[in-house]
């Protein structure tokens, strides 16, 4: 049985959630549990892996009430598992020993320049199909300020055929339709016209070695990306940048930092980036350098 087929029957068995906000939650965290180690059979997750989810990637930057969370819903979940014998062994059972909420300095939010997003796109190589793909995904994150998971699920049949919009579904699951950019639009366009037909817009890429022991990174044209592929591309945009820290979520500050430099108001910034509330806008840009930038300026006595 395999995870998320095991996650239904658990969620009409065990009586243990009785609203739909909670097995919504407890779904959303058996797909990222998939998401990061594999649609695999229940039984072969491990103790290791278990841990790496919760933590994130090494710990880093993942916020104490996201371990608690998915820390708070597969231990249950595994139990279960084991009780009704899908699993040999409970491989959550020592999660209390190795998954600990460590204190630490907080993580710096990065925000990128119009200048940094120009030096990366100008340094990019068309023909290589890896760098073409990156671009894209980094274009469609930055330009229309889309968290990750909504960029992983995107297929070409949410854009509008003349690529001048897109409709997905967002977070809350809400429904969502943004215009794009024109040089969104052309660089989406000349990708597109790349691909053969079938391909998703942002698909994996796999590496396959000769046998000369030289590795070559080819395109599985099908195969979508996900939420944790497209994390590691804007890392490695980030060390491209030498901003080893960059996270998809700072190009969304990032597109709301640019657009106040531009003199866009709070609300257009918050239309743009679908918040709900206000305020959720107005402490993404309390730190932005642009602010301090202005303010910086204005002492001039």
């Amino acid at each position: 049985m395999r995870l998320l087929e095991a996650c239904e029957l658990y969620l009409a068995t065990s009586g243990t959630f009785h609203t739909d906000q909670s097995r919504h939650g407890m779904r959303r965290i058996a797909r990222q549990l998939v998401d990061y180690c594999g649609d695999r059979p229940l039984h072969t997750y491990t103790t290791d892996d278990l841990t790496a989810f919760c933590l994130g990637h090494g710990g880093r930057g993942t916020a104490p009430a996201t371990v608690n969370t998915r820390k708070g819903l597969i231990g249950p979940f595994f139990k279960w598992a084991t009780y009704h014998r899908h699993c040999p062994k409970d491989p959550a059972y020592p999660l209390s020993i190795t998954v600990k909420v460590r204190g630490g300095g907080v993580r710096e939010h990065t925000w990128l320049t119009k200048d940094d997003v120009a030096r990366y796109v100008g340094g990019v190589n068309l023909e290589d199909p890896c760098q073409h793909r990156d671009l894209v995904v980094f274009s469609t994150t930055v330009m229309l300020g889309m968290r990750r998971t909504e960029v992983a699920s995107l297929r070409w049949p949410a854009f509008r055929h003349d690529l001048t919009e897109v409709s997905f579904v967002g977070k809350g699951n809400k429904l969502a339709t943004l215009p794009l950019p024109v040089t969104l639009s052309h660089r989406l366009d000349r990708w597109r016209a790349s691909q053969p037909d079938g391909a998703v817009p942002f698909p994996s890429f796999c590496r396959l070695w000769n046998a000369d022991g030289v590795g070559e990174l080819v395109p599985q044209w099908g195969r979508p990306l996900t939420g944790h592929g497209i994390y590691g591309i804007i890392r490695k945009i980030g060390g491209v940048l030498g901003t080893e820290s960059l996270a998809p979520h700072d190009l969304r500050r990032t597109l709301a930092g640019i657009l106040e430099d531009q003199g866009r108001s709070l609300p257009e910034i918050q239309e743009m980036l679908r918040h709900s509330q206000l305020a959720t806008t107005d402490r993404y840009m309390k730190r932005s350098p642009g602010r301090l930038r202005a303010v910086v300026e204005g002492v001039q006595w």
